[in-house]
């Protein structure tokens, strides 16, 4: 596709550009770049892959180096076998940093990190489109799911660098790839254990932040989750309290609420619980939401008493009721 066509296409990929050089010269015969279509990074690029081919020794691939030292380092960032680098260099583009501040990160010419993003991750125009880099950059919601043994996958460890990059910035993306980053280096041996302990929690939040993005949703961790975000409500209010602010009864609700649900079996699940609700666990009535809420509280409403008291009537035919026997009365 053509240069212009990419420019407002919102599925592009990043590296429309290597794709299209690919295309072009894996071609059998090899094509030419269009005059007009495309642009002077493909027309350049396709030069390059052209010689690149054709250098079968060390001093013809040396002497295409000094010639585009820029696109070569680029080249070799985008097809090393460690995938980590690619991940990194690309949080830090989505992160707004400069070529220079990236080049020295990486301790080469800011020429590579240029050509780099030009051919291989072409964002910067759109940064500002949120809802593209989500989709067609990050990727979310494509690769949601861990692998076998449930630990996080090496793409998803890449989407994590750039999601934080992106929406972080460059401190986050610092902390979440070094760490103990912002922290004194110890002179004592009583700094170094506090330093040891700064790092132990720094890496439990880092991993806790990062494991949260890809938290699958189903019926064993549904509690759970429910469990975290009511002790995230218990800790704000509290604060709100310690600040002077009122707290609120609907915090009190989900609280008792909480500690209903029977998430044990046999006696340990009876622990704590009101006699209202342990009541109506041994009959047929079937509380609602609103009716859980008086029941936490050790309270019985007037919809759930109605239930106990409705007597269902006796099965007839019409003209008489039918017994256990299956012989019929006169009604």
């Amino acid at each position: 596709m053509s240069a212009l066509y990419e420019q407002f296409n919102p599925f592009r990929n990043p590296a429309w550009r290597c794709r299209r050089v690919l295309e072009l010269v894996d071609a059998s015969p090899v094509r030419r770049a269009h005059r007009v279509h495309d642009d002077e990074y493909v027309k350049k690029f396709r030069l390059f892959m052209l010689s690149l081919k054709a250098a079968q020794t060390e001093s013809a691939r040396l002497r295409l180096f000094h010639r585009e030292p820029g696109i070569y380092y680029a080249n070799q960032f985008y097809n090393h076998p460690d995938s980590g680098w690619r991940a990194i260099l690309d949080a830090r583009i989505l992160a707004r940093e400069p070529d220079d501040f990236i080049a020295d990160e990486f301790d080469t010419i800011p020429e590579a990190i240029y050509w780099y993003e030009k051919l291989f991750f072409n964002v910067r125009d759109r940064l500002h489109s949120r809802s593209y880099i989500v989709k067609s950059v990050l990727g979310i919601g494509q690769g949601a799911v861990t692998d076998a043994e449930g630990s996080i996958t090496t793409e998803q460890q890449a989407m994590a660098y750039k999601l934080f990059a992106y929406f972080g910035g460059p401190m986050v993306l610092d902390v979440l790839l070094f760490g103990c980053e912002g922290r004194s280096m110890p002179t004592k041996v009583d700094q170094a254990e506090e330093w040891l302990d700064e790092s132990v929690k720094s890496a439990i939040r880092i991993k806790s932040a990062v494991t949260a993005r890809f938290m699958s949703i189903n019926k064993f961790s549904m509690l759970q989750l429910l469990e975290i975000q009511q002790r995230f409500m218990q800790f704000e209010k509290e604060a709100r309290l310690a600040a002077g602010g009122a707290g609120a009864d609907y915090q009190a609700n989900i609280e008792r609420f909480f500690e209903q649900i029977p998430l044990a079996i046999g006696s340990a699940a009876k622990k704590g619980r009101t006699q209202a609700s342990l009541y109506f666990d041994e009959t047929s009535a079937e509380p609602r939401a609103v009716e859980d809420l008086h029941l936490v509280r050790g309270e019985v409403p007037d919809s759930l008493r109605q239930k106990l008291e409705y007597v269902r009537p006796e099965p007839s035919n019409g003209e008489g009721v039918l017994t256990d026997a299956g012989s019929k009365t006169d009604g």
